[in-house]
């Protein structure tokens, strides 16, 4: 078994209450995380996430489906890798 299906099965087994700690604790740490990797990011970079956000917020611009994105990405890829294989 692998070990995030022994994890999954050991916080399935907890009570409510400490399921409810175990998920608090485990959003702490990924908010941590995001902290850390935002304050690697370059101020040119936080101007245009910011710039990114208000324009979605002001509905110039749409969210879309991680799933559409990445299946535009790996098309582009694609395209590209073979676009060089030809050259």
């Amino acid at each position: 078994m692998s070990v995030m299906k022994e994890l999954l099965n050991s916080a399935l087994a907890l009570s409510q209450k400490d399921r409810g700690k175990l998920i608090a604790k485990l959003l702490e740490s990924l908010e941590h995380e995001t902290k850390e990797t935002t304050a690697q990011l370059s101020p040119e970079w936080m101007d245009e996430i910011e710039r990114r956000i208000e324009r979605y917020e002001r509905g110039e611009t749409q969210a879309r489906e991680w799933t559409e994105v990445k299946a535009d990405l790996e098309a582009y890829l694609r395209r590209r890798q073979a676009r060089r294989a030809k050259s």
